[in-house]
Parts: C-alpha cells; sequence; structure tokens
C-alpha cells in the first residue's frame, strides 16, 4: 500500500505495517487536479507512480483545491459541473490499472470572500457527490473528515499540529480502520512516542528541509524541538543545495551556497559595461507554456518560433573525463 500526494502524508510516514513491509508515503507536493491537464511536473509523477506501481495506492488530494474551487462554484453556476468533471476525468486515467484509492484530508476554509459556513456547504456537497460516484467506479474512498469537524465545520484541535489542520502522527490512527479494507493482509500501528517538535508559525507540519531529506534518503535528520534548534538545522541542510534561481522559500533563515557572484545557474546573466548577457536557460524542455502564451495573445507559435527537437538536451561533463547525456530517451540514458 502507498499513500501518496500532498504534505499530509507526513504523519503517515512509516505509521503502519501490513506483515512485515511498512505503508509506503510519498510526498509530491500540493497536488491539484488542474495540473493533471497542464501537464505539471507533480502530476507526471503522480500518473508515473500509477503506471509502474501495482499495489493499492491512495491519492491525497483535494485540500488545495477546495478554496478556489467554492469561490467560484459562489459565483459560477456551471463550476460544480467543471469540477467534478475534472476530477472524474482524473480518477478514471489514474484508475486505468484499478488500484486507484482516495484519501481525503482534513479541510481548511482560506477563502477572503467566502465564510465557513458557504464553504463548508460547498465543499461537503462536492464530496458527496464524488464519493457517490468513486463507488460506483470501485474506487474506494477513505473519509474520516467526520472525525475533526464538530457540526460540519469546526475542527478537533487535539488532533492537529498548531496550524489548525495538519495531523498530529497519533491523529493518523482513525484512518487505520478505513485503510485496513483494502490492506492485502493485517494493517497494524507502529506507534512510537511523539517528541516535542517545533514548527515556525503558519508553517508546514515537516520544514522544506525534513521533507527534502525524506525524499532524498537521509534519515537521520530530526525534527527540532526549539526555534533556535530549527533554524541551525535547516540551515544545515540548505547549505546543501545550490541558490539555482534565488528564489527558494523557507521557513527559516538560511544560507545559500553558489560558486558564482551571484545566483541563476543556467538562468545565470552576465553584467559588463551597462549590458546584460542571457546565459541560459540552454534548452526549452516545456515548449507547451510557450504555445499556451502566444495563443492568449491570439497567435501562434510556429508563425513566429522555429523550435528543433535536440537530442541529447545538454552533456554533463566529470572531473574523471567521463560524460552523461541527458535526453528524454530513457532507454538510452
Amino acid at each position: 500500500m502507498i499513500l501518496l500526494g500532498n504534505s499530509h502524508v507526513h504523519p503517515f510516514k512509516g505509521r503502519f505495517r501490513i506483515g512485515d513491509a511498512t505503508v509506503r508515503t510519498r510526498w509530491i507536493g500540493a497536488v491539484k487536479v488542474s495540473w493533471f491537464a497542464k501537464g505539471h511536473p507533480s502530476a507526471a509523477v503522480v500518473e508515473r507512480i500509477f503506471h509502474e506501481e501495482r499495489e493499492r495506492t491512495f491519492l491525497l488530494m483535494g485540500f488545495h483545491d477546495f478554496t478556489r474551487m467554492a469561490e467560484e462554484c459562489a459565483v459560477d453556476a456551471g463550476a460544480f459541473e467543471r469540477w467534478t468533471l475534472a476530477y472524474r476525468d482524473t480518477f478514471r486515467r489514474l484508475n486505468a490499472t484499478s488500484h486507484l484509492g482516495w484519501c481525503l484530508t482534513p479541510l481548511k476554509n482560506f477563502s477572503k470572500s467566502l465564510d465557513d459556513e458557504a464553504f463548508f456547504k460547498t465543499v461537503f456537497g462536492f464530496l458527496a457527490f464524488m464519493k457517490d460516484w468513486c463507488a460506483r467506479e470501485g474506487i474506494p474512498v477513505v473519509d474520516p473528515i467526520t472525525h475533526y469537524y464538530a457540526a460540519g465545520q469546526q475542527p478537533a484541535r487535539d488532533w492537529f499540529l498548531p496550524d489548525g489542520y495538519h495531523l498530529k502522527a497519533a491523529a493518523t490512527e482513525i484512518y487505520r480502520e478505513a485503510l485496513a479494507c483494502h490492506a492485502d493482509g493485517e494493517l497494524r500501528s507502529s506507534v512510537t512516542p511523539e517528541r516535542k517538535r517545533y514548527f515556525p508559525v503558519d508553517s508546514e507540519p515537516a520544514s522544506f528541509a525534513e521533507l527534502v531529506c525524506a525524499e532524498v534518503g537521509i534519515e537521520d535528520f530530526v525534527v527540532p524541538s526549539s526555534e533556535e534548534e530549527f533554524e541551525r538545522k535547516a540551515t544545515e541542510v540548505m547549505n546543501c543545495f545550490p541558490a539555482a534561481f534565488g528564489d527558494v522559500e523557507v521557513d527559516a533563515r538560511v544560507q545559500m551556497l553558489e560558486k558564482l557572484d551571484a545566483p541563476g545557474g543556467r538562468a545565470y546573466v552576465h553584467k559588463q559595461d551597462g549590458f546584460t548577457f542571457d546565459a541560459g536557460p540552454t534548452i526549452i524542455t516545456l515548449p507547451h507554456l510557450l504555445e499556451e502564451l502566444f495563443t492568449l495573445c491570439g497567435q501562434r507559435m510556429q508563425d513566429h518560433v522555429d523550435l528543433r527537437p535536440m537530442s541529447p538536451f545538454y552533456r554533463i561533463r566529470f572531473d574523471d573525463g567521463t560524460h552523461f547525456d541527458y535526453s528524454n530517451d530513457e532507454a538510452s540514458m
């Protein structure tokens, strides 16, 4: 079994076991349904996992969609149908291998135009429609939301981290019974005492540094228990990454390391004698984004720009004289 999706997967990490195997988790990012139609990298990762894996895979998606959906439904009578259609189309595609599950997580009204009553009325209506549709399609839905909200609105605070919508690890236990119905064996809890954990106000449940470490396999990163320890550890981890485009936002003061005199990486620019020379990017990997820009201006990109495929995209040379050719041909790589 795999739990896949937004940052709500984090408290599930290492929490459940089936036999000798730990239920796997994979943090993808703020997965939104619109990204599947736009070819967003996060959506591409989700689709690849569903294509490659044959285990029951529960997708944690919806949290980052619901505020926009509720706002659009409040002013557009056709919005509800568009949103349900987008979810149905996405779920059908992901369920082509018949192992999709949908795992619902706590709700939060971030709207500046809708009060809680209007927000929850729309979202619960959408969830009721989608759960009924999923039942007909054979897609299991894990929905313990009723455990969180009294009178359909207010979260039960003792389940949550200070931000009010991300779960404490112990609160994931209420998911166990529902998930167990879809496990290939007995689903057991791996309960460990929760230590004191510090998170900055309005932060994600795990810092950017902790999530990055989990993804790249650094297992010894421990969530800090104080503000001072948090900033020190976040700095230590972020020191491992180049400045790149210089637009990284994290919940701590960090020290960015860059070998050049300014951030940018392949998008670096040289300035000399009052002129600016663009050093990159050297390739265009998402031409459809440029096509969208031309379309918005009422033009066709091919009438103005001649894009030609390159293979390889570029060559990476190492100090020992070896090299690696990067292309879109996975077999050759």
